[in-house]
């Protein structure tokens, strides 16, 4: 599964107010960002490549409220996996900061559409790509990739879906259905 297939997945399982468009997306970078990181202290792969994969789904709804060329991403991750791009960071803990002041930044710009109706799409393209470079690499540093994490993350969400579980709140709900 590439990028581009799994952005498919957003239009499948999204359920929030369309009318809400981005602060709900970002809003919910935020929130799933912190608990990436609050994962990662734990060295739990499994858990932590979860929550890399709800930010990506966050990151990528977002991507699609914005109208954002998708094609452009999924060859960013391409230039990753080939060897082409890499990032500065060792260390995981501080990729997760990275992250985290990248989807800081978003925010903010986010407020600020919000207010004025417009946004700067190419400084938002920047921090959108360092977002996924950030993920990519913590995926790395998990012995794992990008496309592991797209598929745990579609595989879970195709599960809720089914057991009509989209919504709510907390990890694993698809699988504690009776």
């Amino acid at each position: 599964m590439n990028f581009l297939e799994y952005s498919k997945i957003i239009n499948e399982t999204a359920v929030y107010p369309k009318s809400y468009g981005p602060a709900y997306t970002v809003l919910g970078l935020v929130e799933e960002s912190w608990e990436l990181q609050e994962s990662i202290p734990k060295m739990d792969k499994n858990h932590s490549l979860k929550e890399t994969g709800d930010v990506l789904w966050y990151l990528t709804a977002t991507m699609f409220e914005y109208d954002l060329d998708l094609e452009h991403y999924n060859s960013l991750i391409n230039l990753f996996n080939d060897g082409s791009y890499f990032t500065s960071y060792s260390d995981i803990e501080n990729l997760s900061d990275s992250l985290v002041a990248s989807i800081n930044k978003v925010t903010s710009m986010t407020k600020k559409y919000i207010r004025d109706g417009n946004i700067n799409k190419h400084l938002l393209n920047m921090y959108m790509e360092q977002i996924l470079i950030d993920l990519c690499s913590i995926c790395d540093r998990l012995n794992s990739d990008i496309y592991e994490c797209m598929k745990i993350n579609y595989d879970k969400l195709i599960k809720r879906r089914e057991t009509n579980t989209i919504h709510g709140s907390g990890d694993n709900r698809e699988e504690q259905v009776a």
